[in-house]
Order: C-alpha cells, then structure tokens, then sequence
C-alpha cells in the first residue's frame, strides 16, 4: 500500500485556496466567522434520528467521546481514555483496541483514527510511537508503518492512497 505525505504548511494554506501561475503562487484568504446558532433543527440535516443504546458491560465501558465514525456494520468510538471501542450497529460490544506496549498492533497513545469503509480497513494514528496501524473493522492488526515526523490529520482519497496532514 502505497502512503503519501500531504504537507500543509501555515494555516493561510488551511483556509484558502491558491493558483500557480508563472511560479508565482497567490494565496487567497477566506475569513471564516464563527457564530453560535439560536437553534438547531436536526431536521434540516438528516430525515431519521436512531438512538442505539450502547452496551453497557465493564470491558466497553467508554468516557468522554472525543471522535466517532460509522459504517454499514459498526460503530466506532475514540474516548478520553484513548481506547477505540467497536460495537455493532444494534450497540452490542465487539472490541476494545487499548493494547498498551511498543510492539506490533500495540498502542501507547491513540492520537487520530480514521476509517476505510471501502477497503474494511481502520487506520489508527499512535502519537508516542509516531506510526500508523492498521486494522480490520473488527478489530484485528494487519500491518503498521513508522514515520519520523508527527501526522495532525488523517484521511484518504483511495485504498491506495492516505492523505496526512503534518
């Protein structure tokens, strides 16, 4: 599998856009305005609210969400404690990724996750040992990759190719 590197340098690059024209590359600047909503109406963003009541057991128990992804079969939750705890669409357990150590599969600080639907994969992103692993949506280590510098941002366009934000 094949990884790029996708370098953002400055936050001007972050929230605009640019154009290359004789070696002469003009950024242009959005100014983006945060306003706090008097009200939102789900409605306007989705046409079904579900609520799932997730297991309750001792071994998924989960603290402060931090980050949460969802795909046809699961549901992924990243909390405070940096563990990442699947669960099945129905909210029963499945796994809870919190192996601590420096070997293959093992995590010391969960920094990032993020998910491959098409390709069945979670890639999770460990800060102290500055690698990505991977592994299958139910939880099981594939493989994993070391780099030299830390990555703020994950994504993907394809399986082949994962955008990293450094």
């Amino acid at each position: 599998m094949k990884i790029f590197a996708l370098f953002i340098f400055g936050i001007s690059l972050c929230l605009g856009s640019y154009s290359q024209k004789d070696n002469v590359i003009a950024i242009e600047v959005l100014d983006i305005v945060k306003q706090k909503p008097e009200a939102v109406f789900f409605d306007e963003y989705c046409s079904e609210i579900e609520f799932i009541p997730l297991d309750a057991v001792v071994k998924s128990a989960i603290g402060i969400i931090v980050g949460i992804e969802v795909d046809d079969q699961h549901i992924y939750v990243l909390d405070h404690t940096k563990a990442l705890t699947i669960y099945n669409l129905d909210g029963s357990f499945v796994k809870r990724l919190q192996q601590k150590g420096g070997g293959p599969g093992e995590i010391r600080h969960f920094r990032l996750f993020h998910l491959m639907g098409e390709a069945d994969r979670v890639i999770i992103y460990d800060d102290a040992q500055r690698k990505l692993m991977f592994f299958d949506t139910k939880g099981e280590f594939i493989l994993e990759h070391r780099f030299d510098f830390s990555i703020d941002g994950l994504s993907h366009l394809n399986e082949q190719t994962i955008l990293l934000l450094t």
